[in-house]
């Protein structure tokens, strides 16, 4: 599991280019919009990398399991690269205003439960299939 909360975190990952570049873009946006140099008071970004990062909702301050959590916004986005493409899950958690965090991981880490309550969230409406 990576933990990002500043651009310096993106730079010692072991992301592929690709994953890396769009998560570097989705931190700037954020650190834009909010006019700081650092997430550490208004949330944090997780990449999970293995399934075991996803049994271990309790390490992202979450109450309950991934496929258990109520989150605001869900979104599937394709990362395509040189050896092909995969798909990044995104899911958007809001503890208050002040505090959200946000986590990604490739879609063949997830268990089938938590995919399908992802999924779900985002055949609601409450997410995006991006394609």
């Amino acid at each position: 599991m990576i933990q990002i909360k500043r651009p310096e975190d993106l730079d010692t990952s072991k992301l592929s280019p690709e994953i890396r570049q769009y998560l570097t873009t989705y931190l700037q946006t954020i650190l834009q919009n909010y006019d700081c140099d650092s997430l550490e008071s208004i949330g944090c970004i997780y990449y999970l990398e293995t399934t075991e990062d996803t049994l271990n909702y309790s390490e992202m301050g979450l109450r309950h399991p991934i496929s258990e959590t109520p989150f605001e916004y869900c979104e599937l986005i394709p990362i395509k690269s040189s050896r092909g493409e995969s798909s990044l899950l995104h899911g958007c958690y809001v503890f208050n205003n002040d505090y959200a965090i946000d986590l990604f991981g490739q879609e063949n880490i997830f268990e089938q439960q938590t995919l399908s309550t992802l999924f779900d969230y985002i055949e609601r409406g409450n997410g995006t299939s991006v394609s």
